[in-house]
């Protein structure tokens, strides 16, 4: 989360929560592709990372990856 590469924050469950990155999608049922870039601040930390994608505050799907 940094407010200086285009982070913020919104409300998911009455809490506050935190995002990197946002991006507009317009949704049609098609299995169309999505990247995010991400212009990183220092180098990334080795260990487990989570993806998650909200629309309207609610949870749509998440991921996890491990850095070695």
């Amino acid at each position: 989360y940094n407010l200086s590469t285009g982070g913020g924050t919104f409300t998911v469950d009455g809490q506050e929560a935190f995002y990197t990155q946002k991006q507009d999608v317009v949704f049609d049922n098609t299995k169309q592709g999505l990247q995010f870039v991400y212009a990183k601040g220092g180098d990334y930390k080795i260990g487990q990372h989570t993806v998650e994608l909200y629309e309207g505050g609610a949870l749509m799907g998440k991921t996890t990856f491990t850095l070695k």
